[in-house]
């Protein structure tokens, strides 16, 4: 995996192995608890047909579609519910992605997306998320920058206090 550099009003980061993904940084769970890869919240995914190209072999795109919905539940199982924020001019998107597939999952595959923040700033949270099969090997990882953002303008706005203290 390359070095890459995220520049701009969400600040920087940089990241030039694997392991520094899923490295030290750790973020104090509201439980008192640190989330890190050892307690990160985790998200069943199993394969169905309509994921799998003809090959039988998850189509890569999934892989997103997979982690997104571990980020939706994990806002989910901390009371924060996503579409109550939009309505109060609050939305998440992601602004940056660097994902590494490593090994296919296929048809019928029972798998878990484990989620975990790596940082936060002001507008931005910064997540590492795996998806590893019942015997524990990663299948695909990712390193996700996903900005808050007014809706309408789609300009990076302050993660209210009320989310940061449900998810941290």
């Amino acid at each position: 995996m390359g070095d890459f550099i995220l520049l701009g009003k969400l600040g920087i980061v940089g990241v030039s192995e694997c392991t520094c993904i899923f490295g030290n940084n750790r973020i104090e769970h509201k439980t008192g608890r640190m989330m890190t890869e050892e307690n990160a919240f985790e998200w069943p995914i199993r394969i169905y047909y309509e994921d799998t190209d003809v090959g039988g072999i998850v189509y890569h795109a999934n892989y997103l579609k997979f982690f997104e919905r571990a980020r939706t539940e994990l806002f989910r199982s901390a009371g924060v519910s996503l579409s109550d924020q939009f309505a109060e001019k609050i939305s998440f998107v992601v602004r940056h992605m660097d994902i590494d597939f490593l090994k296919g999952a296929q048809l019928d595959d029972e798998l878990v997306v484990r989620t975990w923040p790596n940082s936060v700033r002001k507008a931005s949270i910064e997540f590492c998320q795996v998806l590893v099969n019942n015997n524990g090997q990663t299948l695909c990882k990712a390193l996700v920058q996903v900005a808050c953002v007014h809706p309408d303008t789609l300009k990076p706005i302050k993660i209210p206090e009320n989310i940061m203290s449900e998810i941290f």
